[in-house]
């Protein structure tokens, strides 16, 4: 059995999160890394999307939950993995990173980020 990683990296999404009035009236913009751990060897013998995980089916669930707004991007993060997991029952664990660039903080922090594991 082939247990194989496989990342989607640097995608770039605005949401409306945050605690803040400001955050979910003005928005900002958010970058997630994410790994998804499973057995690749069917797809490595079949050549068949069927056989292994579809990035776009993976893209389309992380747009749809940034869609919904919430307070923290760390219920963000588990929103997300639990509908990957849901959707992809070959997964074995997954990683996320949730990046929100310019944090509302007062000093200088390019972004405030999140890594959730779902094992």
């Amino acid at each position: 059995m082939a247990i194989n990683i496989i990342s989607l990296n640097g995608i770039q999404l605005w949401g409306y999160h945050g605690c803040l009035p400001e955050e979910r009236k003005i928005g900002s913009k958010y970058i997630v890394d994410l790994s998804l751990s499973f057995d690749t060897s069917s797809a490595e013998k079949s050549d068949s999307l069927h056989d292994t995980i579809d990035y776009s089916s993976v893209y389309e669930i992380i747009k749809n939950e940034f869609a919904k707004p919430v307070n923290l991007i760390e219920h963000l993060a588990r929103r997300i993995l639990d509908a990957i997991h849901n959707k992809f029952l070959l997964l074995d664990n997954s990683t996320i990173m949730i990046q929100k660039i310019n944090p509302p903080i007062s000093g200088e922090i390019h972004s405030a980020s999140i890594r959730l594991s779902y094992k």
